[in-house]
């Protein structure tokens, strides 16, 4: 999956996904607090950089996803970063 942070595009893999926020794995050139945005199903979604960890983080949405779209990010899990 592709995540817009600091204005950059980076590829981060989808590990766990929950109502309140996903947790990936992958580098995003930010700081916990810092907002991100990346695209499901055509929409946009924000979301904070709520914890950084060694070869990842978690990410907290602004809003609640609808189900279809934590459907669709559920299904991230099993695509390589990067597409």
């Amino acid at each position: 999956m592709q995540v817009t942070c600091a204005g950059q595009e980076c590829p981060v893999k989808v590990a766990n996904v929950s109502v309140s926020g996903l947790k990936y794995l992958g580098h995003l050139p930010a700081d916990v607090g810092d907002m991100v945005r990346f695209t499901v199903l055509g929409f946009q979604i924000t979301a904070r950089i709520a914890r950084l960890e060694d070869g990842g983080g978690a990410l907290a949405f602004e809003r609640q996803l609808s189900p279809v779209q934590l459907s669709t990010l559920r299904q991230h899990r099993a695509i390589p970063a990067g597409y």
